[in-house]
């Protein structure tokens, strides 16, 4: 028994020990793993990383050129200084548990040791700046996006669809970079710009000349009883402004519609990356889509959000594969007999069964639940006299809060793996719509409406 005892004395001797050298050298000094690899790579030749005077970049939280290792802790990056206090509560843990004032078993102890080791492995990972293209980050967009970085950040050696193999920093900055356009800023578009700003997302264009409507108050997350009567778009511009100030948040006053669509959609580019369809109307989302498909830009379409009480049964698939959408099902239909930008699917009753429609591309949010149906209101009902912005099948912010949620999940990744895939259309459509257009610019003197994607 006594043997026992002194053979666990000796034991919590040791991890005292090299719990005291852990906490030295992990906190109190700054030790070569908190320099990113590229960091350590640019000192001249003959410097180390823990060389007492090292010409590193304070932009990245590293000590300044001609600074001293003794004066280190005036110049330190402050996340090291939370992460030194953490080690030195997590010390006095460890320490009061070796010396007895703690009595707890031995599995409880390995469980203490074993967190501290995983809790010291990863947090100088977290907050790990490398210099690879991030410069124009600051320090408080990084700590503010530094989240989705990793969520997307896949440690294996094979991406997967929805993760990337790049460092965080890299996913922040191509985020960063990236321009979307939100077209239709109401119950879908003013969640999904929300989310995408709050994603990392550097550009957004706002697509809309509706006014905030005091019913829009059960669905659109801009408004408020202070902001009813004002524009969509401006208000949207301010929120987005608020979360992150050095977002460019461009403004286009106008609805989409059949006759300036084509244009809007060639003036969005070369700058904007993916457009995000919140439309809900047939006719213009079908004109917004068929121009996305002319000028080969991704786009990723929301079908109707009205009808629905279940967020659970909502999807993102491709635009072939969505059912139970009357919209969606319209633009479709519109898509193949109006525009002729794909191929019609077999009439046979037989042989619709067995065929199975190739990919269009265009990736579409919609809902398996049956949408209910309309019920036609008696004269002399009193509700029948208000005006309702959402039609008469009503809609809760709960169901498009989340089509505008996977549809910005779906962009999101898309940016980030850089699958922005174009839709494939017929070609022959294409020429025939192009030629179209032209001959109707040529028509109207060439006078179309041409605005500065980053203008404020």
């Amino acid at each position: 028994m006594k043997s026992v005892m002194v053979a666990q004395w000796w034991l919590r001797s040791v991890v005292l020990v090299v719990c005291v050298c852990d906490v030295y050298h992990g906190s109190a000094w700054i030790s070569s793993s908190e320099y990113s690899s590229s960091s350590v790579a640019s000192l001249p030749r003959g410097m180390s990383a823990c060389s007492s005077k090292c010409p590193m970049t304070s932009s990245l939280g590293i000590v300044p050129a001609g600074v001293s290792i003794g004066s280190i802790n005036e110049h330190v990056f402050p996340s090291v200084r939370k992460r030194r206090h953490e080690h030195s509560n997590r010390f006095n843990v460890i320490f009061q548990s070796c010396v007895g004032l703690r009595r707890t078993g031995s599995r409880a102890d390995s469980i203490l040791l074993a967190s501290l080791d995983s809790d010291l492995g990863s947090s100088t990972e977290d907050d790990r700046v490398d210099g690879s293209g991030n410069a124009s980050l600051s320090e408080e967009e990084l700590m503010s996006f530094m989240g989705v970085g990793r969520l997307y950040h896949n440690p294996a050696s094979k991406p997967t669809d929805e993760l990337s193999s790049e460092p965080p920093t890299n996913i922040i900055e191509r985020l960063t970079q990236s321009t979307v356009a939100v077209v239709g800023i109401g119950g879908v578009g003013s969640w999904a710009a929300e989310a995408l700003c709050r994603s990392g997302v550097g550009n957004i264009v706002l697509i809309d000349l509706d006014d905030i409507c005091v019913s829009n108050t059960n669905r659109q997350v801009h408004t408020t009883s202070n902001t009813v009567g004002n524009m969509k778009t401006h208000e949207m511009q301010g929120r987005l402004r608020e979360i992150r100030p050095t977002c460019n948040v461009t403004i286009v006053h106008d609805f989409i519609s059949v006759d300036n669509a084509y244009t809007i959609v060639q003036n969005l580019l070369p700058e904007v990356d993916i457009i995000l369809d919140a439309i809900d109307g047939a006719i213009e989302k079908t004109a917004l889509i068929a121009a996305a498909c002319v000028h080969s830009l991704p786009i990723v379409t929301c079908g109707g959000a009205a009808g629905r009480i279940d967020p659970t049964q909502i999807t993102c698939d491709d635009l072939t594969k969505c059912m139970n959408c009357r919209l969606l099902f319209s633009c479709k239909k519109r898509l193949r007999d109006e525009y002729k930008l794909f191929t019609k699917g077999p009439s046979k009753k037989g042989d619709i069964k067995k065929f199975r429609p190739r990919k269009w591309r265009i990736a579409a949010v919609f809902s398996m639940e049956l949408q209910k149906k309309v019920v036609v209101e008696e004269e002399g009902d009193p509700i029948s006299s208000l005006r309702r912005c959402d039609g008469a099948l009503g809609t809760a912010c709960f169901v498009t809060g989340t089509y505008g949620f996977v549809a910005a999940s779906k962009v999101v990744s898309m940016l980030v793996n850089q699958q922005l895939e174009k839709p494939r259309v017929l070609q022959s459509a294409v020429e025939r719509i192009t030629r179209e257009q032209q001959e109707r610019q040529a028509v109207h003197g060439g006078q179309d409406e041409v605005f500065d994607i980053f203008g404020s």
